[in-house]
């Protein structure tokens, strides 16, 4: 019951804010850093959507490291799909966000870019699909 009730608050908070339609990196990372710099304590509206957007990418890729398990096993471009955008569900969130947050304070040039690329780099790196 908890989760449908963060999902509904996830969801309402997404439409209320018309930012998320189309999220940068920047848009992210201004979310992310302050929840980061309070050591991940929910206090504000960005925190929840910080957190919603990241664990959302991160269960996304976590789908296809389990989805394609078994098709990696026997065709290699089925295994290096699956390596390339998979992640590990074994993986503390809360270090997945320090850790894009970091890549984007030192990466400003690519705070105009959508933050799957820069995600998927942050979740391979912390949490490879194995």
């Amino acid at each position: 019951m908890r989760t449908a009730s963060f999902v509904v608050l996830v969801l309402t908070l997404l439409i209320s804010n018309n930012s998320a339609v189309a999220m940068t990196n920047e848009g992210l990372y201004k979310w992310c850093k302050p929840y980061a710099d309070r050591a991940f304590s929910d206090e504000t509206q960005d925190d929840v959507l910080c957190k919603a957007y990241i664990i959302g990418a991160f269960e996304y890729a976590g789908g296809l490291c389990f989805t394609m398990k078994e098709a990696a096993k026997t065709d290699a471009n089925q295994a290096y799909t699956r390596s390339f955008f998979g992640v590990s569900k074994d993986a503390n969130i809360n270090a997945l966000i320090q850790a894009y947050v970091n890549k984007m304070k030192n990466e400003p040039e690519k705070w105009k870019y959508a933050p799957n690329a820069a995600l998927r780099e942050v979740f391979t790196e912390l949490a490879p699909c194995k």
